[in-house]
């Protein structure tokens, strides 16, 4: 698969002021349609939110840079909840959030 880096920074130049829009969007749809990992995630999720966009950002912002793209990665791959001792078997049912949202 090829990538258009000037696409993808052009698009997200578009949607980055709606930032925190794009994030609620994408966890009501993740819960909606997967409520069992709800519990997975804080109560409240302006944190989590945050964090994510701000990934999103880094990663568009550096496409050409591999070793960034990979260290941010890592972590939203299920890292983080590997050093907190749970269990990755949903990160499948966030890659289907993820690619409902896009649909949406």
């Amino acid at each position: 698969m090829t990538i258009d880096p000037t696409l993808i920074k052009s698009s997200f130049a578009v949607v980055e002021p709606h930032g925190s829009e794009v994030t609620a969007y994408f966890y009501a749809h993740l819960f909606e349609h997967n409520p069992d990992v709800r519990k997975l995630f804080a109560e409240h999720m302006n944190d989590q939110q945050d964090r994510l966009w701000a990934a999103i950002g880094t990663l568009v912002n550096r496409l050409e840079d591999t070793d960034t793209v990979v260290n941010v990665h890592r972590p939203l791959s299920g890292g983080g909840q590997a050093l907190r001792g749970e269990r990755g078997d949903h990160r499948g049912v966030e890659a289907a959030g993820e690619q409902g949202a896009q649909r949406d």
